[in-house]
């Protein structure tokens, strides 16, 4: 028993948040126009994730997403070792060796500290995707991004 609601009732009360949850998922308008943008400008794409595998993909799978990224240029942090998630640089490299970029060449979207810090780390030009949360006024100086994007549509 948690609080005052019984076992039966947490698992239904997820249970429903899931469901709700997963029927309302959505892109940020003008993501998946200006992914496939890049696409068709001959832009390599890959996505870097934290999170439980299976949850991420059906979240890329809901979206529309992951028909963009090849699956060798999906990177999930749920299948690696806890120390080289973000915001460790690993998961950010990986991503520019698999793809045979240079850093210096490569732009890493993001809207968390950790995806900042994983960037910057790496060594490629962030992008702080704010959506509606404006970035942090105390982010650290390591965390701090090159650009920010307010809207995706911005890019196009």
């Amino acid at each position: 028993e948690c609080l005052n609601y019984s076992l039966a009732r947490i698992d239904s009360l997820v249970t429903t948040y899931h469901r709700l949850y997963f029927e309302e998922i959505k892109c940020f308008k003008g993501a998946i126009a200006y992914i496939q943008y890049l696409i068709n400008s001959d832009k390599t794409v890959g996505i870097v994730s934290n999170g439980i595998v299976e949850l991420q993909q059906n979240k890329l799978k809901l979206t529309g997403i992951s028909e963009l990224f090849p699956d060798d240029l999906c990177f999930i942090s749920g299948s690696f070792p806890q120390n080289l998630k973000k915001p460790s640089p690993y998961m950010v490299e990986l991503a520019c060796q698999t793809s045979k970029i240079d850093p210096q060449n490569a732009v890493f979207y993001g809207n968390s500290t950790d995806d900042l810090v994983a960037g910057i780390l790496a060594g490629v030009t962030t992008v702080y995707f704010s959506g509606s949360t404006p970035i942090p006024e105390d982010l650290p100086q390591i965390a701090q991004p090159v650009f920010t994007l307010n809207c995706w549509e911005e890019l196009l």
